[in-house]
């Protein structure tokens, strides 16, 4: 009973509680929950700092959120007291000194400081690594034997025969030997005096086209064939084109008296250059056996009618495959003329079908002769007989591609300028425009070419700046005008085409100047008529491809003119090649557009070895005047209408 009457005392104290709470009376002493709260401000995140001179207090802002204002309406009595709290409160003004500049313990004096740059540390230029290409190199070809340009020492000085230095001082009217001849002859003729001497060296030679390459094999050759009495094919001289076999068979003939010099190269039928090689000795009775077969087999029938053969490598390769009784066995000289352009190309892959020839058809020989020798109690040296010869104007140093040549103990000897001087030109007199486009990028001083570039010590090169290629025959024109070139002229164009337009368009705008063509469309009987015209003096200049750029020797060529840049340091070595010859004089001249200075300035003006010499740049002030101009555009109409009509037919 006593827990019933709890329970129900409890609940009549809770509704007198609760009526009176509806009463609206108050209880005797309510709990100060504002004393003991801080107003929470947590959920809205945009309270407002309100600052003056001597009060700081903090009111909550409007929020933009209707929630958060819901919220703060619950407790309107907490925050009027805690507003009244704090206005209560009067301001103390801090009494803490404030440190003064003068008080400061910041110890460093400022200084007053210009507008100048701060030093900054070197920044080290990157460069690339420094990788020798010559450290991959077989020996002989990264210290290959350097020899003076300059070097020079009379033909009596040297091994030569009494016949031969007659020949030389009568018919070519030399009395000294040139650098390229003074070095290698002593090495070629020593085989003269020592006939095992040219079974260990191989000799390569780089040397400027003029330079005399041609007499420096043509002489060893003759001297050692010389001394044979039975006519065999003892040297082959392989060159790139028909007109090098015939310039070649001309220093040959007059030197090599008593001896049966050879050609082939294309110009005739097949059959009929057979019949100037290869002696049937047969002839109508096939069946009749020779002795020399019957003992060791094929080899007697067929027999050489020359000594000495110059060819073109691709009609060398149809004689070796077609030819009956046209044979490699007793080579004793290899020759290869302008050997960096046979060795580019493969014209047949002639090169791996003669040392497949060579090597084959003497081992099959000498493997027959040594037995009819060993009959006889005779010992002879097994090494190879053929002595190779490799010259060129621009010497590759790819070993790669000289290794087809199968060299044994090769000798490699360069002719050049005695300095060698970093080229440039006159900078004063271009303006800057120009000089940024003929200057090198950054790292391509420090490219190695993989060819030795040269041209010979007495050629003056000059730089013609011209606008616009379009402009380029009125600046030829004047070229020709104000410098006084008015014979002996070769102009090389970039093609064909270009070579035929620019001929025509001198003949319609240039009077008192004889203008001839050679190019690779014209005949072979054409292009001869016009060199012996052009030899003869009867024509002033001569509009010539990249066809006659190698090997010709053109006697009368005081200037050459690189109308269009070359396309390759090598090409423009060959072009300018063809003066200065034989030490004489001569010039060459490039008209170069904006478009083509940084490759000339890159590969021609740096490429090349001149010793102390540089290119001149010449500063032509244009002055084509209406007239000038007038005749250059009548000149183009009537091409335009010639080249129509040619096409109407």
């Amino acid at each position: 009973m006593a827990g019933v009457d709890g329970g129900v005392k409890l609940k009549k104290e809770k509704k007198k509680r609760k009526s009176t709470s509806d009463a609206g009376t108050e209880p005797e002493q309510a709990p100060d929950y504002a004393k003991r709260r801080k107003p929470s401000l947590s959920r809205d995140k945009a309270a407002v700092e309100i600052s003056t001179s001597t009060e700081t207090f903090v009111a909550p802002a409007i929020s933009r959120n209707d929630n958060a204002n819901k919220e703060l309406a619950k407790h309107p009595s907490i925050l009027k007291k805690f507003q009244a709290l704090l206005q209560s409160k009067p301001a103390t003004p801090s009494t803490e000194p404030v440190a003064t500049p003068e008080q400061s313990n910041f110890s460093v004096e400022l200084q007053p400081q210009g507008l100048q740059p701060l030093p900054q540390p070197v920044n080290p230029r990157r460069t690339k690594p420094q990788i020798s290409l010559d450290s991959t190199l077989p020996p002989w070809l990264s210290a290959p034997t350097i020899v003076p340009l300059d070097h020079s020492i009379p033909f009596s000085n040297l091994p030569l025969s009494e016949k031969l230095q007659r020949r030389i001082a009568n018919h070519l009217k030399f009395q000294r030997a040139f650098a390229v001849q003074a070095s290698i002859l002593p090495l070629l003729l020593a085989c003269s005096t020592n006939p095992d001497f040219h079974l260990y060296h191989d000799v390569l030679v780089s040397a400027p086209t003029g330079s005399g390459k041609t007499l420096s094999y043509i002489l060893p050759v003759v001297q050692d064939i010389s001394q044979r009495h039975v006519t065999r094919l003892r040297a082959l001289v392989i060159v790139p084109t028909r007109e090098l076999v015939s310039q070649v068979r001309d220093t040959t003939e007059s030197l090599a008296s008593g001896l049966k010099v050879g050609i082939a190269w294309g110009a005739r039928s097949l059959d009929f250059e057979r019949t100037l090689l290869i002696k049937d000795n047969w002839g109508d009775d096939p069946g009749r056996p020779d002795a020399f077969d019957v003992q060791f087999g094929e080899g007697g029938r067929y027999s050489s009618k020359v000594d000495i053969l110059i060819c073109t490598p691709g009609r060398l390769v149809e004689h070796l495959t077609t030819t009956p009784g046209f044979h490699l066995r007793d080579l004793r000289w290899m020759v290869i003329d302008e050997a960096d352009r046979l060795l580019a190309q493969s014209f047949q892959e002639w090169l791996d079908a003669v040392m497949k020839a060579l090597q084959t058809e003497t081992s099959s020989f000498e493997s027959r002769t040594q037995q009819y020798e060993h009959a006889l109690g005779i010992r002879r040296n097994n090494h190879s007989r053929v002595r190779k010869v490799i010259l060129s104007a621009t010497m590759t140093k790819d070993a790669g591609k000289l290794a087809g040549l199968k060299l044994r103990k090769p000798k490699l000897v360069v002719i050049e300028q005695a300095t060698s001087e970093e080229i440039g030109g006159d900078e004063d007199m271009a303006d800057d425009a120009e000089l940024e486009a003929g200057e090198a990028e950054e790292g391509d001083e420090d490219e190695k070419p993989d060819e030795i570039f040269s041209v010979p010590a007495s050629l003056s090169e000059h730089y013609i700046s011209v606008g616009e290629i379009e402009d380029k025959p009125l600046y030829l024109v004047q070229l020709l005008q104000t410098q006084g070139i008015k014979s002996g002229v070769l102009i090389f164009t970039k093609s064909n085409e270009s070579a035929a337009r620019l001929s025509r368009l001198m003949d319609l705008m240039v009077e008192g100047l004889k203008i001839g063509l050679v190019s690779g469309e014209l005949n072979k009987d054409k292009r001869k008529k016009t060199l012996a015209k052009f030899k003869k003096n009867e024509l002033d200049v001569l509009v010539c491809s990249d066809l006659i750029s190698r090997g010709m020797d053109l006697p009368a060529v005081d200037h050459v003119i690189n109308y269009d840049v070359s396309s390759a340091t090598r090409s423009y070595v060959h072009r300018v090649g063809r003066t200065a010859r034989a030490g004489n004089e001569g010039d060459a001249w490039s008209l170069v557009a904006k478009a083509e200075a940084r490759w000339f300035w890159r590969n021609i003006g740096k490429g090349i070895k001149r010793g102390t010499k540089t290119i001149e740049r010449l500063q032509m002030e244009f002055e084509a005047d209406e007239a000038a101009r007038e005749r250059y555009e009548s000149a183009l109409r009537k091409l335009g209408e010639e080249v129509k009509g040619v096409g109407r037919r």
